[in-house]
């Protein structure tokens, strides 16, 4: 399965849709299915006025969502789409089509405490924990974006450790995002996307057309150059699941894209594998 991923890196690059998404395998007997799981919300790390300001609010179904989610995540991680809670604070619906806890926490989009907590239960150092915080506050107030080539100085001293947590690159795959998720972004009141609306309209027909790429989102949306929009909406899937079906045995794992890795060298991991028997697993 990594090898149909990995092959010929250059096509991954090149096109928004992992070439894999359209393969089809040379062997009738065998059928191979892969799902991007990255492009949604990530409750983990969705910002707390993402979630009061965007047109995702009416997706709650109880007016203290919000507060509830950045709660109720400090207290214990989101670690499925199975955890109780979340239908405690969306509909079924919502959570089997708009979220997942599958992706890397962007650090311009992650809410402040959640990086925070993540990076304290990661290095096992508060104060360090603490000192991180402060960086990204510190950006934010400035109303700009960590590039990549600062994130591993933000990440001090434990960017090897981080790195494989925190990342510049966009979580959303604009091509394979969910219709809703990519309006909520485009007219997210903040991000003032002129005509967003219509601008979110367009964006959708066209990446039923062909594949959008990362370098003209800004010239179909139109937001300012420096637009935490664009640390939102992305081209790359970053994790996806992958189910082989031999017609005698269906196995299914969860294979990520490293985050730092050089886009014309692309590795990946598998994180989860089972074998499923029905609708059972083992």
């Amino acid at each position: 399965v990594v090898d149909r991923l990995t092959a010929d890196p250059t096509p991954t690059v090149t096109s928004s849709r992992d070439p894999a998404f359209n393969d089809e395998s040379d062997d009738d007997a065998i059928r191979i299915e892969i799902e991007d799981i990255s492009s949604r919300l990530n409750p983990n790390w969705v910002q707390r006025t993402f979630l009061e300001r965007s047109s995702l609010s009416a997706l709650g179904i109880i007016a203290s969502m919000p507060n509830l989610v950045q709660e109720w995540r400090f207290e214990r991680w989101f670690t499925g789409l199975s955890d109780p809670r979340l239908v405690e604070l969306f509909s079924l619906d919502t959570v089997e089509s708009l979220l997942s806890t599958h992706s890397y926490a962007n650090v311009n989009t992650t809410g402040e405490i959640a990086l925070e907590r993540l990076y304290a239960e990661i290095t096992g150092d508060e104060g360090a924990a603490s000192i991180f915080r402060n960086r990204v506050q510190q950006s934010l107030q400035e109303q700009r974006m960590i590039t990549g080539e600062e994130l591993p100085l933000v990440l001090s001293p434990y960017s090897d450790e981080m790195s494989v947590y925190v990342t510049t690159e966009p979580q959303v795959n604009v091509n394979l995002a969910p219709d809703e998720l990519v309006r909520a972004i485009v007219e997210y009141p903040p991000f003032e996307v002129p005509n967003a609306s219509a601008i979110a309209s367009n964006l959708l027909a066209l990446r039923d057309a062909r594949d959008v790429e990362r370098g003209e989102l800004r010239d179909i949306v139109g937001a300012e150059e420096g637009s935490r929009l664009y640390e939102y909406l992305g081209s790359i899937s970053w994790f996806v699941r992958v189910t082989v079906d031999s017609g005698e045995a269906t196995f299914r794992a969860i294979v990520a894209r490293r985050p730092q890795a050089m886009r014309e060298d692309d590795t990946y991991r598998i994180i989860s594998w089972v074998r499923l028997v029905g609708d059972e697993s083992e």
